[in-house]
């Protein structure tokens, strides 16, 4: 059987994380498994969405954004 792992199977996978479960990191280690770029690709947005509230939050800056995942930090944000 083949297998895809989505992105935090595989990121989990890849820093040996205790929430990935047995039955998981079993199958990974002895089966063909798969990932995609959309996993890369969410990895990266994830990565920029961080750098861009570290940046407002150390020079005191309000983003301006429609993207209400930034709102759940201690960040300035206006739409």
């Amino acid at each position: 059987m083949k297998y895809l792992l989505d992105t935090h199977a595989l990121l989990w996978y890849l820093f040996d994380n205790e929430n990935l479960s047995g039955t998981a990191l079993n199958i990974i280690n002895n089966e063909v498994c798969y990932y995609t770029k959309v996993s890369l690709w969410e990895i990266a947005i994830k990565q920029t969405r961080k750098l861009l509230i570290t940046m407002a939050i150390e020079n005191d800056l309000t983003i301006i954004t429609k993207d209400s995942k930034i709102s759940l930090y201690d960040v300035k944000t206006v739409w």
